[in-house]
């Protein structure tokens, strides 16, 4: 058996983890070369740092804030986003009609409307009573929103510099009335209210406390007058910080006349609430608004009352 042996040649065969760390290395140089950054933009200088240079820094330039910076940055862009915005109401609101009980006879009418940066709400109420019926209704309706916006940077780092430029804007009005007949249980009332908030970089932010407004009258059988109360009054200024307007004074009186009264709002945010700046930081806004309003009214010994109000508010960031 000797003579019939034959030598083979040793074949070197290539271990496996070769050619998986091979083909690693082929996959690791595809995702370097399609994710390393781009070249920054070259606008001369060095890389733009995190920057803000606020409008009126008192530099004295006759250029915008920062026109005059150089910096390497990007490539990329500024991508504003809105939010989903919140709305109380959902779809307008319409509800009006008239019905008779008790020997009384109603109207009524409700409406509430919700949009982005805007609210509308009102409500009336108008009763009379027949054959000595005795009867009271009430009503109300309010309406919300709140929304938001971003503007964030989409590219390589460092993000360029922009200019922003955003102020806080609006205002409303409101108004209310009441009137009763000097019958006994006659009686009305109503109430209105707004409020609002702003929120963002800088001075921007601004908040509209609740600015209400309310007012009663009631037939009083045993004077024989009518007794008139809320902010009912004379217009005067309303005085709130960053809000300028008139608002029906509150009074207190009786009459033996005319039983009816009627007040009212209205307002606009001041100038100054702004964000002004030359920056390459992101920027994040939201707005909300509310307003709401109630009547109600009472009758009887045929007699006659109605209560109404409303309120319109707008508010916004841009």
């Amino acid at each position: 058996m000797a003579g019939n042996m034959q030598l083979i040649a040793p074949q070197v065969l290539m271990p496996v983890r070769t050619r998986v760390a091979v083909h690693h290395l082929a996959l690791l140089a595809s995702i370097v070369a399609v994710t390393a950054p781009p070249a920054l933009a070259d606008l001369g200088g060095e890389p733009c740092p995190d920057m803000e240079i606020l409008c009126g820094d008192g530099s004295g330039t006759t250029q915008g804030p920062g026109e005059d910076t150089a910096c390497n940055c990007g490539p990329g862009e500024w991508v504003k986003r809105e939010g989903e915005p919140m709305l109380i109401p959902a779809r307008p609101m319409n509800d009006e009609g008239q019905h008779a009980v008790n020997g009384t006879r109603w109207r009524f009418c409700r409406r509430s409307l919700a949009m982005p940066g805007s609210v509308h709400v009102s409500a009336s109420v108008d009763g009379s009573s027949h054959f000595w019926g005795q009867g009271a209704l009430t009503g109300s309706a309010r309406a919300i929103f709140s929304t938001s916006w971003r503007e964030s940077w989409r590219g390589a780092f460092p993000a360029c510099p922009r200019p922003v430029s955003l102020e806080s804007l609006g205002g409303g009005t409101m108004t209310i009335g009441v009137a009763a007949s000097p019958r006994v249980g006659c009686s009305a009332a109503a109430t209105s209210s707004a409020s609002g908030s702003t929120s963002g970089p800088g001075s921007l932010p601004f908040t509209l406390s609740p600015i209400n407004l309310e007012g009663r009258v009631q037939y009083d059988s045993t004077s024989e007058r009518f007794e008139i109360s809320g902010t009912l009054g004379s217009e005067v200024d309303l005085t709130r910080p960053n809000v300028r307007g008139t608002i029906s004074s509150r009074d207190e009186w009786s009459t033996s006349g005319d039983g009816a009264a009627v007040g009212a709002a209205s307002f606009t945010i001041t100038p100054g609430r702004r964000y002004c700046a030359f920056t390459n930081r992101g920027v994040r806004v939201s707005v909300q608004g509310a307003a709401a309003v109630s009547v109600s009214a009472a009758v009887g010994d045929n007699g006659m009352s109605s209560a109404s109000a409303s309120a319109d508010l707008s508010i916004g960031a841009g």
